[in-house]
This record gives C-alpha cells, sequence and structure tokens, in this order.
C-alpha cells in the first residue's frame, strides 16, 4: 500500500521544516506557510506591493550558505518567529511588527556575516510564495528513491535534504519518473496531478545533520541514473485535508 509518511512545510526559504501531522490544502495552491518568508540579499530588489517571482539567487539558501541548516525555526499562527542554534542565542520575534522584523533581520545578519550579499532582509508579500518555481504547488518525494540513491553512492540519505513538502511509501524507487504530466493521485480527500520532476541544485549536497557539504549528489544523479532529478512538483486539483498515514491512489485524469 501507497502511503503519505510525512508532511513538512518550510517556513522560511532555505530554514529548516515544520512536521505537520495534517494539513488543509485548497486548489491551486500549495502547502499554507510554505516559504512564506525568505532571506533576500541586500542587494535583491523585491516590492512587497507588486511582488515577482525571483530565482533562488536572490536569497540566502542551502545552495550557497550552507550554515543555514544548523539553525531550527518555528513560527506559530500568531506569526511568532523561534530560531534556536547549538551556539548562538535564540532568536524570538513578533513578524507582525517592524520592530520584530528588523530584530529578525539583525540576527541572521550577525549570524550570516560577510557570506550575504549585503544585509539579509526578511521579505513576504500577501500574494508571494518564495518556492523554486512560479506555479503554487506541492513538492512530492518517493522514500524509495531517496532510499536507492543512498545504496548506490554508499550513504544513508536523510529525505530531508531534499525539502519535499509530501513524503510517499511504499513505491517502488522511481516509480515516480514513470508517470507522465498530468497524472493523478489521490491522498486523503485531495487530489494531486503531476506537473514536472524536480531538478536539483547543489542544496541537496548539505547533510542536514550537521550542515556539512559531504556529496555531489547533483553529479551522482546525472551519472548513475542520467538525469539530475528527484521528486516532483504537482498541482493541488481539489481542496481537500491530508494526514500522516493515507493512502494514496492512483487516478485516470
Amino acid at each position: 500500500m501507497i502511503q503519505l509518511q510525512a508532511i513538512q512545510r518550510f517556513p522560511i526559504k532555505g530554514l529548516s521544516p515544520e512536521r505537520l501531522d495534517a494539513v488543509q490544502l485548497t486548489a491551486g495552491g500549495g502547502v499554507p506557510g510554505d516559504r512564506r518568508y525568505a532571506l533576500a540579499h541586500g542587494e535583491t530588489q523585491f516590492d512587497p506591493a507588486a511582488p515577482v517571482h525571483l530565482s533562488k539567487t536572490y536569497f540566502l539558501t542551502l545552495m550557497t550558505h550552507r550554515r543555514l541548516a544548523e539553525l531550527q525555526v518555528t513560527l506559530d499562527e500568531r506569526e511568532q518567529l523561534r530560531v534556536t542554534h547549538q551556539t548562538a542565542p535564540a532568536l524570538d520575534a513578533d513578524l507582525t511588527s517592524e520592530d520584530g522584523r528588523r530584530h529578525a533581520e539583525a540576527w541572521f545578519d550577525a549570524f550570516i556575516g560577510a557570506e550575504s550579499k549585503g544585509k539579509p532582509r526578511l521579505v513576504t508579500a500577501p500574494t508571494a510564495v518564495f518556492t523554486d518555481i512560479p506555479e503554487r504547488c506541492v513538492s512530492v518525494q518517493n522514500l524509495a528513491s531517496i532510499e536507492d540513491a543512498g545504496s548506490r553512492v554508499g550513504a544513508a540519505l536523510d529525505p530531508l535534504r531534499f525539502r519535499a513538502n509530501l513524503h510517499l511509501a511504499g513505491l517502488e524507487p522511481w516509480q515516480e519518473n514513470n508517470w507522465p504530466s498530468g497524472h493523478e493521485l489521490q491522498i486523503g480527500t485531495t487530489r494531486l496531478r503531476v506537473m514536472r520532476p524536480i531538478v536539483r541544485c547543489a542544496a541537496i549536497n548539505v547533510n542536514p545533520a550537521d550542515a556539512q557539504v559531504d556529496l555531489n549528489l547533483p553529479k551522482s544523479l546525472r551519472q548513475l541514473y542520467g538525469a539530475n532529478v528527484m521528486g516532483f512538483y504537482a498541482a493541488v486539483l481539489e481542496d481537500g485535508a491530508l494526514r500522516c498515514g493515507d493512502r494514496v491512489e492512483m487516478v485516470q485524469p
């Protein structure tokens, strides 16, 4: 049986996930609260009144700032941000206030230091989601594919390297790569449509357990499987709820 094993959202682009037991999805949207904020480089031009999708290179991400993996982030429904680190003082900030946002920016500036292109700015907008692609969707990962890749590179790969919203268990390794665009899945009370595979960047080289760059996975995926892809994007077709443990069923589009 194919099951939904885990649900994650990433409140701040490039930082750690929050585990969810359940989530309510809306047609045409993503996981609520996912990539709601991002840390823009000081030189990045972003207008919250007229937001446009920007490449990940305009923001602090694991691709270029591996130390972000050392941080643990929570953001509650009242927009109260907490960031902890093994050695740095914890950050507590109210993101509903200008003072709170400036306090958070100063904390991240001190943590990142000269690695940022100018002082980082914490950006958000009501209509913006800081995902890697402009379409609103969810990212999905087949855990068997991760396990297979790990066995081939000789390392146990933490699924959180791949920063997906949904983890599926019970599939064959790489089964998802045989699904054409438009293939549909029923999970819980909602339906998803496969969009396209996720092309991977250097962020997956960072081990989330210790923030070290310990592998060159994009290169390994190309060499081992002929393509640097892992997981897929899916559009939400119907409003509905997902819960960990939900059965996943294939649907004829």
